[in-house]
């Protein structure tokens, strides 16, 4: 699911203007934005001011500026893209009727006719288009209330709060009762959270509050996938926290409520590094996540044989696996801000040929261990190629000696031409670029010298034409990519 999909098709078009602009430099002509969004010229210009004038109105200082036939982004850099899809989401129908239903737990049609100020009609059509969306979460909205799992409706809440940090309701932000409950935890795992931790934290413990006043609600789901975990040591911490946190409550609490805050904590794994590997080493190796943990680690360190990767790096792998496998094995559905598809493609570029088909044979070896039936409707499925290529690209980084490049220049015009080459080639990842030392080894060696006895031994010299020409620089960038490859 797409966070955007919960707006009204003209603010799903606008987002996409913005999208576009800001892919392609903030600069397009107007023709081409046009057909890409498939609106008309007056229907374009009215959409252009329409959102300017609604971020202007909200503190978001966006503009977008006719110049000839182009249409021209200017955003502060201390705004981005997030802020204008909080903006359009907050005041969305769809939100406002999911935030009415989690305060309230249940509603009528003249409840929200009278609240929205919509006809009965209109509110049907919005339930619908929500039960659309919320098929990929098991959930759905009947008779004014959530049908199903409890752990899926509180994991679709936190998920969508993520999106709006500045519209969070108070009950879900650091108070003094999530505060408690924060110290105490961490004082029996015995870490200290970080600020993103402490804040998921929050978002979860918020909805769990509201949500604990619910009539009706289903925990099979949840019982029969804890059963193997109810004996393992981080488990017993957290269930002790939480039913001595309820306990003093005049909240009544299901016996299911440890088990629903175990998959959050371990799904979202909130723990740091060196912690989880301590909870790690006393888990059973038995357990469903754990199986699949161990196949997926060994598929990968058996490609990268004979190059064998450090006890850090082996934890840092295990760290990032484990998170993948416990959200895939406790929950479905996930809500996304990107273009998923776009970036796969972008990272498989960067990966190559073999590391993207090991993505694939990762994600079928995955779902296969945990007795999942491929699913194109559950994105957070569909999000696990993602989530091995980022693994993948971490331990392709890891294991990179960078290129190795001098650059040997003369007369006058050689501090200005160094810095040239020096800024062209520098934010390339694995390439370090130096002077020209005598005696020293390189990958590649740019220079204007025409003597090629001057660099004896040297494997591979680029000889530039002109100072500053954009035909160097192109042929210099597709030569390091050639030697790249070669080289890693």
């Amino acid at each position: 699911m797409r966070i955007e999909e919960l707006l009204e098709k003209k603010e799903q078009l606008q987002l996409e203007i913005l999208r576009q602009l800001i892919l392609q430099g903030g600069r397009l002509p107007i023709a081409d934005l046009r057909k890409t969004v498939g609106l008309s010229r007056n229907a374009f210009e009215q959409y252009v001011e329409d959102l300017e004038y609604l971020c202007q109105v909200s503190k978001i200082p966006l503009k977008l500026v006719y110049k000839g036939g182009d249409l021209v982004l200017q955003l502060p850099a201390e705004n981005n893209l997030a802020d204008v899809v909080e903006l359009l989401v907050s005041e969305s129908i769809q939100y406002q009727l999911l935030e009415f239903l989690l305060r309230h737990k249940e509603f009528t049609i003249v409840q929200l006719v009278n609240e929205f100020m919509i006809s009965e009609s209109s509110v049907f059509r919005k339930i619908k288009e929500l039960n659309r969306l919320l098929a990929e979460f098991g959930l759905q909205i009947k008779n004014g209330q959530w049908i199903g799992e409890e752990g899926q409706i509180r994991h679709f809440y936190t998920q969508l709060y993520r999106f709006l940090p500045h519209h969070l309701p108070e009950f879900m932000q650091l108070t003094m009762e999530n505060q408690n409950f924060i110290r105490a935890l961490e004082q029996v795992v015995e870490t200290q959270f970080t600020q993103e931790a402490t804040e998921k934290i929050c978002r979860w413990m918020g909805v769990t509050r509201k949500r604990l006043t619910a009539k009706k609600t289903q925990t099979k789901k949840i019982q029969q996938l804890m059963k193997p975990y109810m004996t393992n040591a981080l488990y017993q911490k957290i269930d002790h926290v939480v039913t001595l946190y309820f306990s003093r409550t005049s909240l009544e609490v299901m016996p299911s409520e440890s088990m629903l805050f175990y998959s959050f904590f371990i799904a979202n794994q909130l723990l740091d590094e060196e912690t989880a590997y301590r909870f790690e080493l006393l888990r059973s190796k038995k357990l469903p996540t754990a199986v699949v943990d161990v196949y997926v680690r060994e598929t990968l360190l058996l490609y990268y044989r004979p190059r064998r990767l450090s006890i850090e790096m082996e934890e840092k792998i295990g760290y990032q696996l484990a998170r993948i496998h416990n959200e895939l094995y406790f929950f479905q559905g996930k809500i996304e801000p990107y273009q998923r598809d776009q970036m796969l493609n972008k990272q498989k570029h960067l990966l190559g040929t073999a590391l993207s088909q090991l993505v694939e044979q990762l994600t079928a070896l995955a779902l296969k261990q945990l007795n999942q039936p491929v699913s194109e409707a559950n994105t957070l499925q569909q999000y696990l190629p993602q989530n091995y290529a980022n693994v993948l690209s971490m331990i392709d980084f890891y294991l990179m000696d960078n290129l190795q490049i001098g650059i040997d220049l003369t007369d006058s015009w050689k501090e200005p031409f160094y810095q040239l080459l020096d800024s062209a080639l520098r934010p390339i990842i694995g390439v370090q670029v130096a002077v020209y030392q005598e005696g020293q080894s390189y990958d590649l060696i740019l220079t204007a010298k025409s003597h090629s006895l001057d660099y004896a031994g040297q494997p591979m010299i680029y000889r530039l034409s002109e100072f500053a020409s954009a035909y160097d620089l192109k042929e210099i960038k597709a030569l390091v990519a050639r030697l790249k490859k070669a080289k890693f």
